[in-house]
């Protein structure tokens, strides 16, 4: 199971860095209202809802090959057309 969560963590990661955003998503196995799941700290979850009703305006959008992730590996691999 926690190989499944380590690359969910980093994806996670690089949104925050793409937005620019400086914050740390504490990300763990948190109880929740529909149980426990892996997930963002309830701490950064309002950091985030706060940053993104202010109207953070998005990353650039650039086209990545799926195959340049590291986590992309075989069976993983995601062919985009």
């Amino acid at each position: 199971m926690q190989s499944l969560c380590e690359p969910h963590a980093a994806m996670a990661h690089a949104e925050l860095d793409a937005y620019r955003w400086d914050l740390d998503p504490e990300i763990g196995h948190w109880r929740t209202k529909i149980g426990t799941l892996w997930t963002v700290g309830p701490r950064a979850r309002f950091e985030l809802l706060d940053l993104l009703l202010e109207g953070e305006p998005a990353p650039p959008r650039r086209r990545v090959n799926p195959k340049d992730h590291p986590w992309s590996v075989g069976c993983c691999s995601l062919e985009l057309t």
